[in-house]
């Protein structure tokens, strides 16, 4: 091909942009992709771009955001409690 042509080609060809996950949350749990919304709609609501996905491979939702190949921008740290699915010994 020409470097016209190779050019153009290149030009025209879908590029997926990078992507960086979040949070991962295994499928084959009883709430589905439930928690894994949920993260996301928490991060939307702090302003990072969140996305659910479902991996294949790992059978599992992953939380992703867009990577622009900046520095990495601060995301917002998860307030520490109780775990929401461990029941507490009493």
């Amino acid at each position: 091909m020409s470097p016209a042509d190779v050019a153009a080609h290149e030009a025209a060809s879908y590029v997926r942009r990078p992507r960086r996950v979040l949070a991962r949350f295994p499928a084959g749990g009883p709430r589905g992709s439930w928690p894994a919304e949920r993260e996301a709609e928490r991060l939307r609501r702090e302003g990072v771009p969140a996305e659910v996905r479902m991996d294949l491979v790992s059978d599992s939702f992953l939380v992703v955001a867009e990577d622009h190949g900046k520095s990495k921008p601060e995301l917002p740290r998860r307030p520490r409690g109780p775990h929401p699915y461990r029941a507490v010994a009493s």
